[in-house]
Formats: structure tokens, C-alpha cells, sequence
């Protein structure tokens, strides 16, 4: 008779036999697509060329179905994009769980080192560090999820009634695997928009160190305000000269341009680098409260998220 931790290894490892299938079909799909683009490219390039030879009106209609054509091969390529790394976020939790019933320490991701490794339980019965406890529980994708467990290992809270309520939330959270499960792929989706998650959890310190550090501090707007005129009329430009209207009047537009983006460039490298840093942060904790403010969770689950179903909830003041 097969135990029921070995079936549900069975179950896991057909699991992750299907997605490794599907993500190889992906791959081979990816290849032939990148292919698609650049004969796509370079053949609507040359197409257009040749038709400019024949007529102006011919040369932007060619040039116009090209670039439609290459724009839809576009949107294929990034949406398939998409569902592979959808699907090797899948694989790649699934391969951890597999590694964590079958105590593979290889397979399990490492946990930061931290001064609470130094706690004399968490020495003796090994609850942190490495092959320790809290790296075979460890889910969380950011470092205040990590802390938090770490701290609860060390130093629980052992009140009855505490006891209890965690209790029933374990109870209610253990027969929501789709909730786990969806919970843990939008985290690691927002890791990285490029790549699946590294194994570097997100750092909301680093925000809230930010925001203190930056109350009251320059804005972009008046670059903006300068800047985006600029840009949109210089496109114009470009536009119509292309089209034979106006003379290249953009060249003289770009150098004005380049003049006034770089009388500020010292502000502005600052602030950009600053934005994107912002961008990425929030766009991270955006995705995952969006997820929990849309959630329908059950009784006990809805008030751990009470901070994300209430009027003030995070999305709103995101905007």
C-alpha cells in the first residue's frame, strides 16, 4: 500500500512531467516566432523599399501592411511570452515542493543569513540557517514574510488563545491550495517582469527606507511639462517630413530637445532613477493586493486581509 506522502509525490512529479512538456512545445514555438519577426522584418523592410521605387502612396501602403503585419507578430511573440514564464514559475514551484517532501536541500532555496541565527534555539533545534526548519517551511517571496516566520519560530507567541486562532486560520488556509497557489504565482510573476523570480525576495524595508528618506523631495513634473511637448512635436515633425509636407524642420526641434534635457540632466538622473525605482516597488505590492483585495476569502482568512477590503485599501490609494 503506497503511503499518502508518496502519492501526493507521484501526483506532483506527473505534474511537473506536464508542465516541462508543455514548456518545450513553448520553446519551439518561441523559436519559430522569432524567426516570424525577423523575416517579417526584413522583409517588410525590403518590400517597402522597392514599393517606394514604384510610388510614394504604394511605398506607405506596403509600408503600412509590413508594419501591421509585423506589430501582430508582436503581440503573438509577447503573449506567449507570458504564458511561458506563467508556466515556468509553475514548474519552478512545483519542483520546490517536490524537493521539500523529499527533504532535497539542493532544491530548496536558501534563506538569508540573519542575527537571529545566532538565538540559542534556533541553534540547538535547528530552526534557522541552513537545512534548518524555516528554510523547508519558508514560502514567502518577500524578506518580511521570511522574518516574520522566523520570528514566530523563535519566539512564538504562546498564549492560549493565539494558539487558537492561528489554529483555526491553518484549518481554514489548508484546504485553499488554489489561493496558495495563485497567491505564490502572482508574487513570483512580479519579481521580475523579464524573468521568472531569481530567489530574491522583495525588500518592502527598502520602500519605507526610501519614502523617509524622500518626503518633500523634487518632482518631475515641470520636466515633464517642458519635456513631453517637445518630444510630441518633434515626432510631428518627423511625420510630416516623411511624408514630403515640411522641410526637416525635426532636426532643428531634437537639437532644442537635446539642449534643454541636458541643462537638467543633473536633476533629472537623479529623479529617473528614482521613478523607475518606485515603479518597480510599487507595481510588485500592487499586483499582489490587487489579488487580495479580490480574493473571496473565507471568514477567519478576511480578517488577516482586513487592511486590503476596506475603503483605504492599497489600490486605491495607488492611483
Amino acid at each position: 500500500m503506497i503511503d499518502p506522502k508518496s502519492q501526493r509525490l507521484q501526483v506532483h512529479a506527473r505534474h511537473l512531467a506536464r508542465l516541462e512538456k508543455h514548456l518545450a512545445r513553448m520553446e519551439r514555438e518561441n523559436q519559430r516566432l522569432s524567426w516570424l519577426r525577423l523575416g517579417a522584418f526584413v522583409g517588410g523592410g525590403g518590400a517597402t523599399f522597392l514599393a517606394f521605387q514604384v510610388g510614394r502612396e504604394v511605398g506607405w501602403l506596403v509600408g503600412l501592411l509590413a508594419l501591421v503585419g509585423f506589430g501582430v507578430l508582436v503581440a503573438l511573440h509577447r503573449r506567449l511570452d507570458r504564458v511561458r514564464r506563467d508556466f515556468g514559475i509553475a514548474r519552478m514551484m512545483t519542483g520546490r515542493q517536490i524537493a521539500r517532501m523529499a527533504l532535497d536541500w539542493a532544491g530548496i532555496p536558501r534563506v538569508e543569513a540573519h542575527p537571529d541565527d545566532d538565538h540559542p534555539l534556533a541553534r540547538d533545534l535547528t530552526l534557522t540557517g541552513e537545512r534548518s526548519l524555516l528554510q523547508v517551511l519558508n514560502t514567502a517571496f518577500s524578506q518580511g514574510g521570511t522574518d516574520r516566520l522566523r520570528g514566530w519560530l523563535l519566539r512564538p507567541d504562546t498564549a492560549p488563545r493565539a494558539i487558537r486562532e492561528r489554529q483555526a486560520l491553518v484549518r481554514e488556509l489548508l484546504p485553499l491550495t488554489g489561493f496558495r497557489t495563485r497567491l505564490g504565482r502572482v508574487s513570483a510573476r512580479v519579481r521580475s517582469s523579464d524573468h521568472p523570480w531569481d530567489g530574491h525576495p522583495w525588500d518592502g524595508e527598502r520602500l519605507l527606507q526610501w519614502l523617509e528618506r524622500h518626503q518633500g523631495g523634487s518632482s518631475l513634473r515641470p520636466a515633464l511639462w517642458v519635456l513631453f511637448p517637445f518630444a510630441l512635436l518633434n515626432v510631428m515633425l518627423f511625420v510630416l517630413a516623411m511624408a514630403g509636407i515640411l522641410p526637416p524642420f525635426w532636426m532643428g526641434g531634437v537639437a532644442l530637445y537635446l539642449m534643454v534635457y541636458f541643462s537638467w540632466q543633473s536633476s533629472l538622473r537623479d529623479l529617473f532613477g528614482d521613478a523607475a525605482f518606485l515603479r518597480d516597488a510599487l507595481t510588485e505590492f500592487a499586483a499582489v493586493s490587487q489579488f487580495l483585495e479580490r480574493y473571496p476569502h473565507p471568514r477567519g482568512v478576511a480578517g488577516v486581509c482586513a487592511p486590503f477590503l476596506g475603503e483605504a485599501r492599497p489600490s486605491k490609494l495607488l492611483r
